[in-house]
């Protein structure tokens, strides 16, 4: 397989990479369980994963029928934390061909980061626990820095840690969040179609969508026919 053409490509995590809902939904369980409250099922929390952990703790208290106040979400969410760090890695998996795409994305020399909600020290546990800490040049968790997704400058900032700039890298992910967060960033979108979306990937207005993670070395090729051709010629202009 030949190498990427792209200088670097920025994926998402939670849902595009790697499934972590199960894991997520045994800390909610945890703590909804310390409050007395009844945890969201699994269906129910992959459709709440994608702005970050309090947002998170947040919508599983509205399902359990609470109206949840500043001080009271954030103490769940400093307890969420504790328990998720605790564990980070129990029933959380690789999705199929994530770490071949990867591997292969190395090999060619294509820079990788990490463009996250979830937070920065539960993110770099779970990459140790996979076997994937090192493969990313930047990790950004959505509380690394003053904004996150889909604020185009967190996405921008893990291209600067790269040395990359937007109009030679590609973000990868899964949601609408990422959608948003590319196209204010200046960067083509793929998403996956298996990820955690309140909608159909197909519908969310990204470059492309994949079924699966080997089907990406294709899409990137075709859209780098698409996008860094253009960029060339008008550079070149």
């Amino acid at each position: 397989m030949p190498p990427c053409p792209w200088p670097a490509v920025l994926f998402d995590l939670d849902g595009t990479l790697v499934d972590s809902a199960p894991d997520l939904r045994l800390v909610l369980e945890r703590l909804l369980g310390e409050e007395e409250l009844p945890a969201p099922d699994l269906a129910a929390v992959r459709n709440m994963i994608g702005e970050g952990a309090r947002v998170l703790v947040e919508r599983a208290l509205v399902a359990a029928g609470v109206a949840p106040d500043e001080t009271y979400t954030a103490r769940l969410h400093s307890r969420f934390l504790d328990l998720y760090a605790a564990q980070p890695c129990r029933d959380t998996v690789l999705f199929d061909g994530a770490r071949g795409v990867l591997d292969w994305l190395r090999a060619g020399g294509t820079a990788l980061g990490l463009c996250t909600n979830k937070p920065q020290r539960p993110t770099e546990l779970l990459l140790d626990a996979l076997g994937l800490r090192e493969a990313f040049g930047a990790v950004i968790g959505g509380d690394a820095l003053p904004w996150r997704k889909p604020d185009p400058r967190h996405a921008l900032a893990a291209l600067e840690r790269l040395g990359a700039v937007p109009g030679r890298a590609v973000l990868v992910g899964d949601s609408r969040i990422d959608v948003a967060t590319a196209r204010a960033a200046g960067l083509p979108c793929v998403l996956v179609s298996f990820g955690y979306s309140d909608a159909p990937a197909d519908q969310l207005g990204a470059d492309a969508v994949i079924d699966r993670l080997d089907q990406l070395p294709a899409v990137l090729d075709r859209l780098a026919g698409r996008h860094l051709d253009r960029r060339s010629a008008t550079e070149g202009a």
